[in-house]
């Protein structure tokens, strides 16, 4: 009986220790300048959400931001009007706010045209010149759009070729998720990076109408080194580091064939903190030319509607979201948080403490050097 009584006092010290932990997280902040490459500020209110998305960035040490759903068209032509009203609001909005990047997405209507290549581009074209700063491309092409056959839309279709040479000849970034990572497409084993994930037999995520039949992995990755290597004045950054966050070598050789690609940390520090920092770190010091800093979400991405208090909770939450993020990159810690709360009752990543001349560039220079305004930027 005393040794019953002896463990679960043991255990109660434990589950209390790691309630007092999670109260008591201390806030990390950033001395650097930061801009966020990859942000989705959803809704049509731009002044509404730039007013808060402002706060979060005098809160979190954040100078900048990207909007990525600028124009982000998904395959409805009758909500055109309303998409295109949203960027020119957005493009307004920025009067005010200077410190937020418009990026738009194709404009799959205009696959209906009997000049469809030439059309896809000239409507990048005026969107450029209404004021967009670059493009974001969503794994939908590649995984979902359809043709009048019923057949996908391949990354390295043709139809797209003018659109992403007119990319390049305006110096407009293209950032594209590309695939998602290999795990997505395996079963569920209790070894697992995910697990558990239910009805995992197939591709396991995002299980609904949006991907049906699609590609694997591997080919989805062939597609884009198709399209980085026809169009090599184009600057490419691939999403959540090209979803090849535990295939670092594979990401290495392809940064090596590729001058032109480049990638966002955006969502992955729950695999990237997995594993030896010393290797992470040594990655991103080789590669630090070729590295953006993201997040994915923003406080938009959860506020919506709400007001007052509800709102100073979602910036609260988005100070530790950011603090998280940076101390994984500029500390040594093995005890950080995962940003996103993924198993927040257990995963801890081990930060990878990276040079100040590395983070710098992540954090910034990078940026700077694909897109204009951030260069512009005092």
């Amino acid at each position: 009986m005393k040794q019953i009584a002896f463990l679960c006092t043991i255990c109660f010290l434990i589950l209390a220790g790691c309630g007092a932990q999670k109260q008591t997280e201390q806030i990390y902040s950033t001395d650097y300048r930061v801009i966020n490459f990859h942000t989705h500020l959803r809704g049509y209110d731009p002044a509404k959400i730039m007013d808060v998305e402002q706060e979060v960035m005098n809160a979190t040490d954040v100078d900048m931001v990207t909007n990525l759903n600028g124009f982000l068209m998904i395959d409805k032509e009758e909500d055109i009007n309303e998409h295109e009203k949203n960027f020119l609001k957005w493009i307004e909005v920025r009067e005010q706010y200077p410190n937020v990047l418009i990026f738009v997405g194709i404009d799959y209507s205009k696959l209906k045209s009997p000049s469809a290549r030439q059309a896809l581009a000239e409507r990048l074209e005026w969107m450029y010149e209404q004021g967009a700063d670059g493009i974001k491309i969503l794994k939908l092409l590649g995984m979902h759009h359809r043709d009048e056959n019923g057949e996908l839309y391949r990354i390295d279709d043709p139809v797209f070729y003018d659109f992403f040479e007119k990319a390049g000849e305006l110096g407009m970034p293209v950032l594209i998720h590309v695939a998602d990572p290999p795990n997505y497409w395996k079963n569920d084993y209790y070894s697992s990076w995910d697990y558990p994930i239910p009805d995992s037999k197939q591709y396991h995520r995002n299980l609904n109408k949006l991907f049906v039949d699609i590609p694997s992995y591997d080919e989805l990755i062939d597609q884009f080194k198709n399209v980085l290597r026809a169009h090599p004045k184009t600057n490419f950054v691939a999403a959540h580091m090209l979803n090849m966050s535990y295939q670092l070598n594979r990401l290495g050789e392809m940064f090596d064939e590729y001058p032109n690609l480049y990638v966002d940390t955006s969502a992955r520090l729950r695999y990237l903190g997995r594993q030896t920092p010393y290797g992470v770190r040594d990655f991103f010091t080789k590669y630090q030319d070729r590295i953006l800093f993201g997040t994915d979400a923003s406080v938009s991405s959860s506020f919506f509607n709400d007001e007052g208090e509800a709102i100073d909770e979602k910036i609260q939450q988005r100070k530790y979201f950011y603090g998280r993020h940076f101390a994984y990159f500029e500390t040594d810690s093995f005890d950080i948080v995962e940003p996103y709360g993924y198993e927040e009752s257990w995963l801890r990543l081990a930060g990878c403490q990276l040079p100040e001349e590395v983070l710098k560039k992540i954090y910034w220079d990078n940026a700077a050097k694909l897109a204009k305004r951030v260069a512009e930027m005092k």
